[in-house]
């Protein structure tokens, strides 16, 4: 008995919904202080060029506002949970994702536990919003 092996074509992720903008408040951000947040909590995963994969294991962040969650870099391997998060980046999404990655995306394999410092992620949104 000969067995014949058939490649599957891949599940196609479902769409998620428009995830509504969390109710949260940012603080003023301060460019120059979310430089140095990026670089102390960030930089040694995501770079800042669009579209990239960056030093190590996360996407680009160059272009993140007005894009949609899991669509910055189509040779990056997104989780599901980022996929069907329904995300497009917006200051408050980013903030909320910022501060507790896991909880606001649960699935995400992003290993980081968050800036929760209120000042430090508004700074970090703010640089991000400004390259």
């Amino acid at each position: 008995l000969i067995k014949k092996k058939y490649k599957m074509a891949p599940k196609k992720g479902k769409k998620g919904k428009a995830k509504p903008e969390p109710d949260v408040e940012l603080l003023e951000g301060d460019n120059d202080n979310g430089k140095q947040v990026f670089a102390k909590n960030c930089a040694a995963c995501h770079n800042l060029e669009p579209g990239s994969s960056a030093p190590g294991t996360g996407p680009g962040l160059g272009d993140i506002f007005g894009r949609k969650a899991a669509a910055g870099n189509p040779k990056f391997r997104y989780s599901k949970g980022m996929k069907e998060s329904g995300i497009t980046w917006t200051e408050k999404h980013l903030y909320a994702f910022i501060q507790s990655p896991g909880g606001y995306v649960p699935g995400t394999i992003m290993g980081f536990g968050g800036v929760k410092d209120k000042q430090e992620c508004s700074d970090l949104v703010e640089f991000l919003k400004n390259l």
